[in-house]
């Protein structure tokens, strides 16, 4: 069930703004606005997500997780580098459907710098 575009209807109607308000900002009509938010196509990417976070007065990071549940997968621009972090990316892209809970909460930890959450124990 979608729910990156409910979501940004409700945060948008908190704030008083309309479609065309948001439309206006992304260069797109009020009826792609409309579609996004009834769940009917699937969020934008890039500097749009951005933009609505802007809009929305949330961190663009948020808005690019929710986009990213309601797609299913995550996108990342290693922009061609060979750096060790593109590496470490791609490695665990490549492992990823056969990591166990405990080396997901080792690389979370890792990653945070920090503690597990305690949603993740």
């Amino acid at each position: 069930m979608p729910t990156f575009g409910p979501t940004i209807r409700k945060l948008r109607e908190g704030l008083n703004k309309s479609m065309k308000d948001l439309a206006n900002l992304l260069g797109v009509s009020v009826v792609y606005i409309s579609d996004i938010e009834r769940g009917r196509r699937n969020p934008p990417q890039g500097e749009k997500l951005h933009k609505i976070a802007e809009f929305l007065s949330v961190s663009p990071e948020e808005v690019e997780t929710w986009a990213n549940k309601e797609r299913g997968r995550v996108e990342l621009d290693l922009k061609g580098d060979a750096t060790p972090v593109s590496n470490a990316a791609l490695a665990l892209a490549s492992r990823w459907d056969t990591l166990s809970d405990d080396e997901a909460r080792q690389i979370i930890q890792i990653l945070n710098k920090e503690n597990i959450p305690w949603w993740m124990k």
